[in-house]
């Protein structure tokens, strides 16, 4: 047995080494196909999870975005791409310039410390370099000049973070609309190649949009050793060209970037609140004709007489947050002055004040600003179809606020979104009163239609989110022009609705009572969406999102261009 034993023990050894190259591929094939195993368990793990991820997103989005209502939308392209593809259209000059002389020099002390920065070897890492930067530039430039502000990880921008923001000083906080100077950096060694080109044109491109009013921007890229300044010109008409000056020490391009705080060109938004006020805490909107912003104030400040103080005043003891709106034009009177006096005229009724409407607490005599309590946020129709109880509520506060303006014998004549906003506990508020008068005046120009019209436009509008650029509610009036004659067409197709028709010719027989409905008939957005538009891009110049190597309120709106919200 021993010996039959050690016989086959042999006889396999001898088969083993017969066949060692068959024997070492097959091994190897068996290992291949474990891993092809692993792998395609991976992928199957991972596509289950895409798959549940977008069945989740299914179930929460309800209404895809329209064109115009993209203000956050973003072009996914490559960052070397916004420089190349600005080149290609003429948009961006292809021949470095050379750096002018500054038109400020610095002070020896100024250049001293910049160099001394330059010539530290240990700060090689970007992460490294915001702190020095910052330091340096806050050393160079007065607090009367400006704010220099790390913001590498702050979202501002919309979804973009520039590396340090220079800002103007009259603000708490960051703001795009008050951005002055960007700054972009790059760890030593990096190349500023036209990937970074492209990265920090994209930043002024974002600075651009929140700046309509500013004519020209300018940027420093920087590694340390190698400094590009970018410029970028800005027509009235939204157009822009830019152009890059050619490398140069730090302490130069330093130097070119201080001097810009003295350059009026330069310089952004600056809308003249009143100094009583202080310091900007939160940059609320802008129009053509006014800026709206908030502050915080502990008493009354010490004023020439020009301001008028309602009864209202501060809450004692505390610092108050207040909203004040400005006009930015010269013009007299002022836009302002007619919203002012009916803010005047609200406040002076007898009676409890409307949580639905804003309370005045002061207005200058010359029209020029005024300000009101509580602050509130602005409202996105298209995400309120995710939260349709609270919308409901918000139509319902509406409502009540229609309803106090009319027993007091008040149109409001412009109720949109636009013109809705939220206060610290989530009820709605109407405002911007400019456009409100009495119901035995004569009215003049047309505003966006009766109230009752409206509230049918604000249900529409969240049903289909989808409206009409260059809508101009000025033209309404004159029966020869498009504007007329798409109102006309809109309020046909709803009037033929089964749905919302019957509230269309509620609101034209003065129906009130059958408005009371029209805040539960938004229980229709928790159905499917109705509207499935695809998510548009921006015309050029794009908007790209940052990458993990360059990190990526109120709302905003313009008193040119109403939206017509039709059907999808």
């Amino acid at each position: 047995m021993k010996l039959k034993l050690t016989t086959e023990h042999e006889s396999f050894a001898a088969e083993r080494a017969a066949f060692p190259d068959e024997r070492t591929a097959f091994t190897k094939e068996q290992t291949a196909l474990a891993q092809e195993r692993i792998e395609w368990e991976k992928t199957k793990s991972h596509l289950e999870k895409a798959l549940l991820a977008e069945r989740a997103a299914h179930k929460v989005v309800k209404v895809k975005l329209s064109p115009h209502l993209q203000s956050n939308a973003c072009i996914i392209t490559l960052k070397a791409n916004v420089w190349n593809q600005g080149i290609s259209k003429k948009r961006v000059s292809s021949v470095e310039k050379q750096l002018p002389p500054a038109a400020v020099a610095l002070s020896r002390a100024g250049k001293q410390r910049a160099l001394m920065l330059q010539r530290k070897s240990s700060l090689r890492a970007e992460a490294d370099l915001y702190e020095p930067v910052c330091a340096l530039l806050s050393s160079l430039i007065t607090k009367t000049q400006g704010s220099v502000i790390d913001t590498h990880d702050t979202a501002y921008l919309k979804s973009l973070k520039p590396d340090i923001t220079v800002c103007a000083p009259m603000i708490t906080r960051v703001h795009g609309a008050y951005a002055q100077i960007i700054m972009e950096l790059k760890s030593r060694g990096v190349a500023l190649d036209a990937s970074c080109c492209g990265q920090l044109l994209n930043y002024m491109y974002a600075q651009a949009k929140m700046q309509p009013f500013r004519t020209r921007f300018t940027g420093l890229l920087s590694n340390i050793d190698e400094n590009v300044s970018i410029v970028m010109e800005q027509k009235s008409n939204g157009s822009t060209h830019a152009w890059s000056y050619a490398r140069v020490r730090f302490d130069r391009a330093v130097e070119f970037l201080v001097a810009l705080m003295f350059d009026d060109s330069e310089t952004p938004l600056h809308p003249h609140f009143s100094s009583g006020l202080g310091k900007i805490q939160q940059h609320l909107g802008m129009s053509t004709n006014n800026v709206v912003a908030s502050f915080r104030l502990r008493k009354p400040p010490q004023t020439d007489g020009s301001w008028y103080w309602t009864d209202v005043g501060l809450e004692a003891g505390k610092k108050q947050e207040i909203l004040v709106k400005r006009s930015t034009v010269r013009t007299k009177p002022t836009p302002l002055s007619d919203e002012i006096g009916t803010l005047k005229a609200i406040a002076a009724m007898p009676g409890d004040r409307c949580p639905y409407l804003p309370t005045l607490l002061f207005a200058t005599h010359d029209g020029k600003e005024y300000g009101i309590l509580p602050v509130g946020r602005p409202l996105d129709p298209v995400t309120l179809n995710q939260t349709p109880e609270h919308t409901r509520q918000i139509l319902r506060d509406v409502l009540a606020g229609m309803d106090w303006l009319h027993e007091r014998g008040w149109l409001h004549r412009d109720i949109r979104w636009d013109n809705i906003v939220l206060d610290s506990e989530g009820r709605a508020m109407l405002v911007d009163l400019g456009g409100a008068t009495m119901l035995n005046e004569v009215c003049g120009e047309y505003m966006g239609g009766d109230d009752y019209h409206a509230m049918v436009l604000l249900v529409n509008t969240l049903l289909f989110p989808c409206s009409q650029r260059g809508f101009n509610s000025g033209n309404i009036g004159f029966s020869t022009l498009g504007e007329r004659k798409r109102l006309c067409e809109l309020w046909q197709w709803l009037t033929a609705t089964p749905d919302l028709g019957p509230y269309v010719v509620a609101a034209q027989n003065g129906d009130r009572k059958k408005l009371d409905d029209l805040p539960y008939f938004v229980g229709a957005l928790d159905a499917s969406p109705l509207c499935c538009d695809e998510l548009g891009v921006f015309d050029a110049p794009g908007v790209i999102c940052d990458s993990v190597d360059g990190p990526d309120a109120g709302g905003e709106t313009s008193d040119d261009d109403d939206e017509l919200c039709c059907e999808a």
